[in-house]
């Protein structure tokens, strides 16, 4: 009994340390509608792994994966993996162990096209081990400021003829 509870405890921190390791840098974002925003996937650790990032295309779209030299010579992006629109996956790897170049920090960033509606649009961080979500960011799209000055004066004249 004791020995299952000691493999159960090793499997649960190993499973929660790796998951732990990668991450978006940031917890959320608020934007402008119709614009582009990039954001960047961080790991606190040097090991290689897979992950897919991206969502359903809805209120914005995950148009491009950037590779940075934290992420080891090797890595790589993929877009649409096995036919999914709208996500990427992302491996950070070093085929050379004598030269071990992966190191903690920004690994990857990408970019998101927002189109013109507004609303909160969430990016997802999927494991490649066992697919689950390790990490989500909320992007919140606002409108852009004239449209928010012109629907407050529309407002007031409304109210003024009233």
């Amino acid at each position: 009994m004791k020995r299952i509870f000691l493999l159960t405890a090793v499997v649960l921190c190993v499973t929660s340390a790796v998951n732990a390791a990668v991450r978006f840098q940031d917890s959320g974002l608020t934007v402008v509608t119709d614009t582009t925003v990039t954001f960047n996937i961080v790991s606190d650790d040097t090991a290689e792994y897979t992950h897919y990032v991206g969502n359903t295309p809805g209120l914005a779209i995950l148009t491009g994966m950037s590779i940075n030299p934290t992420a080891g010579p090797d890595a790589f992006v993929t877009e649409s993996p096995f036919g999914y629109y709208g996500y990427w996956e992302i491996t950070a790897q070093d085929d050379d162990p004598a030269t071990w170049d992966i190191v903690s920090g920004v690994h990857f960033t990408g970019s998101l096209t927002v189109g013109s509606l507004t609303g909160i649009y969430s990016l997802e961080l999927w494991n490649d081990d066992v697919l689950i979500i390790v990490d989500t960011l909320p992007i919140t799209i606002v409108p852009e400021p004239m449209t928010i000055l012109f629907l407050g004066l529309g407002g007031l004249l409304l109210r003024r003829r009233k």
